[in-house]
């Protein structure tokens, strides 16, 4: 189920688009808040498209999610709706993790980092954190986890 939001635009470009959302009667926004606007409907969209295929139905076994590695929100959603993530990517991962990741992860979340250093075979474990899934534990998600899907902020940690 596809979501409509306009795709990532560098600063000079933000003033040609014609995004509901992003039009404000206050005045010129800051490129930074009009970004947070954008991403905060874009989550929205994403959930209720999400609520509207799963609704207050309990999951299937077999149900699952699928995105790419820029609709990191599935991740998420799949979590609040206890289904499985499928990653689709015909291509190479576009960014990698910063450099201090490892160290900071391993400093706020010991128990956590020493859980997927021993994972078992295939399951979630630190090659896959540090591979890809690095990006669902930065903050921006954090706050979205915990305001609006009422999880818990930090991925695999468990719900509230």
């Amino acid at each position: 189920m596809p979501v409509a939001s306009p795709p990532a635009l560098a600063s000079e470009q933000l003033d040609n688009i014609s995004y509901d959302s992003v039009q404000s009667n206050a005045g010129p926004e800051s490129f930074s808040r009009r970004k947070e606007i954008i991403q905060t409907e874009h989550r929205k969209a994403c959930l209720a498209s999400v609520e509207e295929v799963f609704g207050n139905d309990p999951s299937i076994h077999s149900d699952f999610i699928v995105i790419n590695f820029f609709a990191l929100e599935g991740c998420h959603l799949a979590e609040l709706f206890q289904v499985k993530c499928i990653i689709a990517a015909p291509y190479f991962l576009p960014y990698s993790a910063p450099s201090s990741f490892e160290r900071q992860f391993k400093q706020s979340f010991p128990l956590l980092y020493k859980y997927f250093q021993e994972a078992p075979p295939n399951t979630v474990c630190w090659t896959d954190i540090t591979h890809w899934m690095w990006a669902l534990f930065m903050e921006s998600w954090g706050l979205w986890r915990n305001d609006c899907l009422n999880l818990s902020p930090i991925p695999y940690t468990g719900h509230y």
